[in-house]
């Protein structure tokens, strides 16, 4: 079987672009006897330059692999994957027919693979690990050398019961809306009708840059490599949030801030930063008050506009007017004035692009000063007196 690949690009413009791995998860279903049908999902943007591991047909294929190791870390053995089946996933969303310019194409690649695991007391890791991530990932620092691992365990308890892990009920949602109240859905199902708990949690690195055009040197399959083989042994090292604002508990941040109901997997908060963002949700199976498995399942989320003026009617084929936030002179030297046309300004923020904010103020403002600040982009957030949020780019020289 094989891998991934995920993608997004920060939405300033809302333009989005290919890159590599978006998100996965890996569970497993007992079927008796020591044997473990293992299940692993991987997403990847439709447009990529990389084929899911083991695809056949492009110019650079790569056999994936997974390595199972036993509770001590030693290798038990090496899965070499089929080629995974690949299907679209659908972009719709009735809500929001037609985010600006929105072109996010995803498919997924669903690989399954077989082990037969004798009973031990110190359990299994099953692993799997892929670089890379996209550059314009907005809450990690250095994404486009940070790599990606699937991880679960077989416990002890999980193999003296013939447990399967709990599977997520569907298909991550592929945008999110800038300034809406949010509600995803990443619940899972228990077969055996264990009780679940949801979390955020850590994703975890693996692999690098060696054997790519952009490596240190190296291997592709060496243990910091594009496709490590075999796979590095746990305990597995997280992502770097760019702190304060992004936390692997606050990936999004937002306010309120966006967070996860731990009895139903439903997500909430109102986000109010776009961009690309990744984060982790762990669910994990209790019986009788034992912990038998953990599943975790990356994601990576496009925060846009979904300001239903952007969009194109069905009925008489006419553009509403751009609700995007105006300024000019732009780009500037430093001083940007805002155009306004239907509504006031009640309070204003201004973001760099690692989504720090660099100014805020509670007042009316015709005007956005940068001078003292570095050149580069800013994102400029305005709340109106109708209570809805503006946003636009612009470009300090």
């Amino acid at each position: 079987m094989r891998v991934t690949i995920l993608f997004f690009i920060l939405c300033l413009s809302c333009n989005l672009y290919a890159a590599h791995i978006i998100g996965g998860d890996m569970t497993y279903t007992c079927v008796g006897n020591n044997e473990y049908i293992f299940t692993m999902t991987v997403y990847r943007d439709c447009d990529s330059q990389t084929l899911f591991d083991s695809e056949s047909g492009g110019t650079f294929e790569t056999i994936g692999t997974v390595t199972i190791f036993d509770g001590l870390s030693n290798i038990h053995s090496i899965v070499d994957l089929d080629a995974p089946i690949v299907e679209s996933i659908s972009t719709m969303d009735e809500e929001h027919p037609c985010p600006e310019n929105l072109n996010i194409c995803i498919e997924k690649g669903t690989y399954t693979f077989t082990a037969f695991l004798p009973m031990d007391i110190n359990g299994y890791d099953i692993s799997y690990q892929r670089c890379c991530r996209t550059a314009s990932v907005n809450n990690i620092s250095d994404p486009q050398s940070t790599g990606f691992t699937l991880t679960t365990n077989l416990g002890q308890e999980a193999q003296t019961s013939c447990n399967s892990t709990p599977v997520f009920n569907q298909d991550f949602s592929r945008f999110i809306c800038v300034g809406e109240t949010l509600s995803m859905d990443l619940s899972a199902t228990d077969n055996d009708g264990d009780e679940l708990r949801y979390f955020f949690t850590e994703p975890f690195r693996g692999g690098g840059l060696a054997g790519s055009a952009m490596g240190p040197g190296g291997g592709a399959t060496d243990i910091n490599g594009i496709a490590p083989n075999p796979d590095a042994p746990p305990p597995y090292a997280s992502v770097n949030f760019i702190a304060p604002l992004f936390t692997a508990q606050t990936p999004l941040a937002g306010d309120p801030i966006v967070s996860i109901d731990s009895l139903t997997g439903i997500i909430s908060g109102t986000p109010e930063i776009f961009g690309q963002f990744v984060l982790a949700v762990t669910v994990e199976e209790y019986r009788a008050g034992n912990l038998l498995s953990s599943v975790q399942r990356e994601i990576q989320i496009n925060v846009v506009d979904c300001d239903r003026g952007i969009c194109v009617t069905s009925t008489n084929n006419t553009i509403s007017k751009d609700k995007r936030l105006r300024l000019y002179p732009n780009p500037s030297t430093g001083i940007f004035s805002i155009v306004q046309t239907d509504y006031n300004i009640e309070s204003y923020k201004v973001y760099d692009l690692l989504g720090n904010v660099m100014i805020q103020d509670q007042r009316y403002v015709e005007q956005i000063d940068l001078s003292n600040f570095s050149a580069g982009i800013y994102i400029v957030q305005v709340l109106n007196t109708k209570g809805k949020l503006v946003n636009g780019k612009v470009v300090k020289q």
